[in-house]
């Protein structure tokens, strides 16, 4: 018995996810059932089933109408249509029996594609060759009002799109598809002839129309969607967060979709700026409300973030050094020093006329009680009074730029491993540290130090901001700042950024360190959500940041 191969591609797509999937997994139901009543049909017809998504899979050999089940279809990453169509040809190559002269083979194949028609991969020289084969019958079958229909006459001389991908969609193409089926079945069987398909009885109305040169031609917005291929933190199942380009600026979720099976390539996707993002949907397994991004590029749902506590700064008066001008830069409130230390971090200005005034021992309780200090220059004696033996200091030469190297880890990520220091007056002190980490070290000589003591934390820098006029120093104050400041709620350098609704990107840029990873989260700023990613096991802290992985459709 000569058989009527039908080969089915169908785009898996992320795009395809929610009601487009599984209005088309209904409609192939219906399909089979329709052709399954029809004995011709039941006789001849010989299905199988290519899927494409990061990569082409066929799902069902090629298998006759009334052992043909329908597979599970698996969503993915990307559309890889040359993938598809390179696999197809593959396919027909091995499964359809060709004619000879000593016997007929099986009839001429009918290939239907299901397709958002934007392919991810190298397809153009592979359609084509499709489209010049004169051996298949193809209609291509595009899905929703974001088809590329300049793609789909690339593929077939016959195309058809449906303005919605939604089960009235569907179940009207398949139907016409299983009629076309039906109809060339019988014609076979009544005059042995080759197979073709009734294509002037497409349906009417619906959304559906025929694709011809004489359409006006779309193509579709780039980046319009964006998926965030998201892990449960609790359950550890998958989940994609889908978003689409607003009208003005940014990205609208509309909604998450469960997924058991997901396939990706890495390295796939985008990077979108949290910014873009107008909120975050909770999860749809454990309804946490926020999601972040570990190192190792996956993105989890987050718990909330515990309530912030308002930062307390205090001020000396300025002189050779005005932390105010950084302060009210990254617009931060803060009050001056009048005696007491009410504040949670503390700065003292170098050649401040408040440093004689300031009593040792109470700056001692304060740093001892969990206080942060910071000292600039000329206030090491406050330092040497409070806290006998923490540092020593001595006069330096130094003067002009000097390039420091970087040996704070965090702050690495984001200016790289040396920074210009300006030094414009002599001579600028030199300290050496008996305990505590060394931030920026020049000419073999620490200059910025932070040492723990107590509860809280003493940083002291050589340099000041009295010349730091360049943008690179001026950007540099302020990340030191954000040091103290996550030092004063024992957070990190992104975690306070964070909290601060400050983009840690902006600064890279400034230093050109932007392939640096950072951990991020969405949503709104906090303290820091401490969880463990499902993926490589690796706790970390996160906070509203600067960008997400994403996928692209």
């Amino acid at each position: 018995m000569r058989r009527l191969p039908i080969y089915i591609l169908i785009d898996c797509s992320e795009s395809m996810v929610g009601e487009p999937i599984q209005a088309l997994e209904t409609g192939l139901a219906e399909m089979l059932r329709i052709l399954r009543k029809d004995p011709y049909a039941l006789e001849m017809a010989y299905i199988s089933i290519i899927s494409f998504a990061a990569t082409a899979k066929q799902h069902v050999p090629l298998t006759e109408l009334s052992q043909f089940r329908l597979p599970q279809l698996v969503l993915g990453s990307g559309t890889a249509l040359g993938g598809a169509l390179t696999l197809l040809e593959q396919r027909i190559n091995s499964e359809v029996v060709k004619t000879t002269a000593e016997k007929k083979g099986d009839y001429k194949p009918l290939v239907f594609i299901f397709t958002d028609g934007e392919p991810t991969d190298s397809w153009q020289s592979q359609a084509e060759k499709f489209l010049r084969n004169r051996h298949l019958q193809t209609v291509v079958i595009g899905c929703g009002p974001d088809v590329n229909t300049e793609v789909l006459l690339r593929i077939s001389e016959f195309a058809v799109v449906g303005e919605q991908a939604n089960e009235e969609t569907f179940k009207t193409f398949l139907k016409w598809v299983s009629t076309s089926v039906a109809t060339a079945s019988q014609s076979i069987d009544s005059t042995g002839k080759e197979a073709k398909l009734s294509l002037d009885k497409l349906p009417v109305g619906g959304g559906i129309k025929i694709v011809d040169e004489n359409m006006p031609k779309h193509i579709p917005e780039a980046d319009k969607h964006v998926f965030l291929h998201c892990t449960c933190q609790k359950s550890k199942k998958f989940y994609l967060m889908k978003y689409v380009k607003s009208t003005g600026k940014g990205y609208d979720v509309t909604g998450t979709f469960k997924l058991d099976n997901f396939e990706t390539v890495g390295g796939a996707g985008v990077n979108v700026s949290t910014d873009l993002l107008a909120k975050v949907a909770p999860c749809p397994y454990c309804n946490n409300p926020r999601v972040g991004q570990c190192t190792c590029g996956s993105v989890l749902c987050l718990p909330e973030a515990p309530p912030v506590k308002p930062l307390r700064i205090m001020i000396t008066q300025p002189c050779y050094d005005n932390m105010q001008i950084v302060l009210d830069g990254l617009k931060l409130a803060y009050s001056k020093y009048k005696g007491k230390f009410d504040c949670d971090l503390f700065f003292l200005n170098c050649g401040s006329s408040d440093m004689e005034r300031i009593n040792a021992n109470e700056l001692n309780r304060f740093v001892k009680d969990g206080g942060i200090l910071y000292a600039s220059d000329l206030a090491y004696p406050n330092i040497e009074q409070a806290f006998p033996g923490l540092m020593t200091f001595k006069g330096s030469s130094y003067i002009g730029h000097v390039k420091a190297n970087v040996e704070d880890k965090e702050l690495q990520e984001v200016v790289g491993n040396t920074v210009n220091i300006f030094f414009d007056l002599v001579p600028w002190t030199v300290n050496t540290i008996s305990c505590g980490q060394v931030i920026l070290r020049a000419s073999q000589s620490p200059i910025m130090v932070v040492c723990p003591y107590g509860k809280g934390k003493v940083f002291y820098t050589t340099f000041h901001n009295h010349k730091q006029t360049d943008k690179k120093e001026k950007a540099l104050l302020e990340l030191l700042l954000l040091k103290q400041l996550g030092a004063s709620r024992g957070a990190s350098l992104s975690q306070i950024s964070g909290e601060l609704k400050i983009n840690l990107a902006d600064y890279q840029k400034t230093f050109g360190t932007q392939n640096a990873a950072i951990n991020t989260a969405s949503g709104n700023g906090g303290p820091g959500t401490k969880a463990v990613c499902p993926w490589c096991g690796k706790e970390s802290t996160y906070t509203a940041g600067t960008s997400i992985g994403a996928g692209a459709g």
